[in-house]
């Protein structure tokens, strides 16, 4: 009988890719088919799963929905037992009250056990962490990881098996190739409107980079008046075009009327252009900047984290 894993949704875009890359190496261990699901309201506009919108996973077998669960089907953790088939994200069934060591071990297998009998196992994660646990065990058991430090061995995961589709493949590419100074450009992620990042304190890593290295800035933001801010003090800044939630509202919501699906596009081709960078400027507290700073492999002197 197939046996499947099924990565549930949870935060925003930057986390749940994290929680994929850790779903990717433990399928790649198990043989497991992979699901990916991304089907609440977050992303999606009528709880479609909008993973196979985003990405493709070369090498190993993925389904878009979840399994059906019948008496018969052994499940872990059973907490999922009649739960699965609902579109909805893990913080949801906790009233946003989800990432204690008590409800991780209820929702989520152990990334590390490879050997669960159960037909299908479920799992979800805020960070990296499942996925750096896995490393060790990738670098004995799959061909290309042998050697590789953790880290490396995630960014082997994002770069290798984690493909955006080729529309946000081209959309990233036309854009670098239109935009981007060919001399190079600092990479800036300003959230200010659920959390609020130091603007000064932008303002004044931004110069002195820009002083230092000659490079242009490509700014991506939550918040517009943010964007008018920054490209009136930093002339020829960079953006790409997308929906603005309004003041004080985030981003990564659902909201009636706006094609949440291309939200999520947007987003993510703002991550990918970030992660092109040769310099990444973010706020720490938040982490959309995460999934670029681990796919550009930059060295830690040219990735400035401001705020904690």
């Amino acid at each position: 009988m197939e046996k499947y894993l099924i990565v549930k949704g949870s935060g925003g875009l930057s986390n749940r890719i994290q929680a994929a890359l850790a779903g990717i190496g433990y399928c790649l261990l198990t043989g497991r088919t992979l699901c990916v699901d991304w089907r609440d309201g977050l992303y999606s506009n009528a709880f479609e799963n909008v993973f196979p919108l985003y990405f493709t996973v070369p090498g190993l077998r993925t389904v878009d929905a979840p399994p059906p669960v019948s008496p018969q089907t052994t499940i872990f953790p059973e907490f999922w037992r009649d739960r699965l088939a609902e579109p909805v994200a893990v913080e949801y069934l906790f009233d946003n009250d989800h990432l204690s060591r008590a409800v991780r071990a209820e929702t989520c297998l152990d990334f590390t056990k490879t050997d669960y009998g159960q037909d299908i196992l479920v799992g979800w994660a805020p960070d990296l962490e499942p996925a750096l646990a896995l490393a060790p065990l990738l670098a004995r058991g799959v061909p290309g990881f042998s050697g590789r430090k953790p880290m490396e061995a995630c960014r082997d995961l994002l770069r290798g098996y984690l493909r955006p589709v080729p529309e946000l493949a081209r959309a990233v590419e036309d854009f670098a190739a239109a935009r981007f100074s060919a001399s190079g450009m600092i990479g800036a992620h300003i959230r200010h409107t659920d959390l609020k990042a130091p603007l000064d304190a932008f303002v004044r890593v931004i110069r002195e980079t820009m002083e230092k290295t000659g490079h242009g800035l490509f700014l991506t933001t939550d918040n517009r008046q943010v964007q008018t801010t920054f490209c009136r003090l930093f002339p020829g800044t960079v953006h790409t075009e997308k929906f603005f939630p309004e003041p004080g509202e985030p981003l990564h919501a659902f909201y009636e009327g706006q094609d949440n699906a291309r939200k999520g596009f947007e987003a993510l081709v703002d991550m990918y252009l970030l992660g092109r960078c040769r310099h990444i400027v973010h706020y720490a507290p938040s982490s959309f900047a995460r999934v670029p700073i681990l796919l550009s492999g930059l060295p830690p002197e040219r990735v400035t984290a401001i705020g904690g």
